[in-house]
């Protein structure tokens, strides 16, 4: 950093606040559960790697038995009420649970 340009001073504004939100709601699910679940897909890439390709959805793997109790896991670590949350962090998570809704 000797330019005094950051790791992430190449990233469009808009693109690092939703990677920011992102890993809100993914720092919740990972906080809640570490062992329990695994990230996949552009996210995975995109941390390892802040050039990756964006990516808007959430590929994750569970190590619960069925898909319901993965649902059923997800969607209670993402109602955590009484926590301060940006609006935008609110609504992915709120997008990510609809997501989940095939009920």
């Amino acid at each position: 950093m000797k330019d005094g340009k950051g790791r992430y001073s190449d990233i469009a504004p808009a693109r690092r606040d939703a990677e920011f939100n992102r890993a809100i709601v993914l720092a919740r699910i990972f906080g809640a559960s570490p062992h329990g679940w695994v990230l996949k897909g552009g996210n995975a890439l995109l941390w390892r790697d802040t050039k990756a390709r964006a990516t808007r959805d959430i590929d994750l793997f569970s190590t619960q038995s069925t898909i319901q109790d993965a649902h059923k896991a997800l969607q209670d670590i993402l109602i955590r009420r009484g926590e301060q949350n940006t609006p935008e962090c609110t609504q992915q998570a709120e997008s990510l649970q609809k997501a989940l809704s095939y009920e």
